[in-house]
């Protein structure tokens, strides 16, 4: 009898696992990149779902190499003036930065350049934005500095918003309080929860105070979907996360 008993135990705990592994065979870790909050970082969008359902999903930022200035000039900088949140100011900028086999040179006019292509322009294409929020993430960013390659200037603690701080507000109060970690929270659980449907134009969603009349709540200016579904989300270029982690689910 316990002979029969083991035989039967081990066909359920072999059936119980060729099931799981055939359940697995259809989940997926999925990424996309792209230019976010008014093309000035690098985002990557990243999702995890089994089949058409969305499981999971984590949204981060690379600031650009622009968001690393040096204190002072010198032979490894190219002094510019340059509009900083509409003003103008001076900045020593590196001049040479290197990622991933590429080469970015600033120049006082045009800015950083991949030879004769723009930084922006660079980053239109996907690959180079995987390429460099990669190298940011993994620490592989260099900054020429007396001929040699210094890879403790532009690191992730440095450059990835998940890391740097970067508009840390709690959001316990105020209209605009939510703060970076807790918008990428919000966006990522609505699409989590709502899918994609709704993410087909940009005049799609408003917010709250302009999109419902008398609109109350933690935030009142919190985005709605065409559906009248809330977001959660409070953050200006909104519409940004929401195209990249739509990349991501549909790659």
């Amino acid at each position: 009898m316990k002979k029969i008993l083991v035989i039967a135990l081990a066909v359920v705990m072999m059936v119980s696992a060729l099931a799981l592994v055939a359940c697995g065979q259809s989940l997926q870790t999925k990424s996309a990149y792209g230019l976010v909050h008014g093309k000035g970082y690098v985002g990557k969008a990243t999702v995890f779902v089994d089949g058409d359902k969305v499981l999971d999903a984590s949204l981060d930022e690379a600031c650009l190499p622009t968001y690393i200035v040096a204190s002072e000039a010198s032979a490894d900088t190219v002094t510019a003036t340059v509009l900083d949140h509409g003003n103008e100011v001076q900045k020593h900028f590196y001049k040479t930065v290197r990622f991933g086999g590429v080469e970015m040179v600033y120049d006082a006019t045009n800015g950083y350049q991949v030879g004769s292509t723009k930084m922006l322009d660079f980053f239109a294409d996907e690959a180079n934005c995987e390429l460099y929020f990669e190298a940011v993430a993994k620490n592989e960013v260099s900054v020429m500095i007396g001929g040699k390659e210094d890879k403790t200037i532009m690191t992730a603690a440095k450059l990835l918003k998940s890391q740097n701080g970067y508009w840390s507000t709690n959001g316990n109060i105020g209209q605009s309080a939510a703060g970076w970690a807790i918008n990428a929270d919000a966006t990522c659980r609505y699409v989590v929860k709502n899918g994609v449907d709704a993410i087909t134009a940009k005049e799609d969603f408003k917010q709250a105070s302009r999109y419902q009349e008398g609109a109350t709540g933690v935030y009142d200016n919190e985005w709605v979907d065409k559906n009248g579904v809330k977001t959660g989300a409070t953050w200006t270029d909104m519409w940004d996360y929401l195209v990249i982690l739509k990349a991501a689910i549909q790659k």
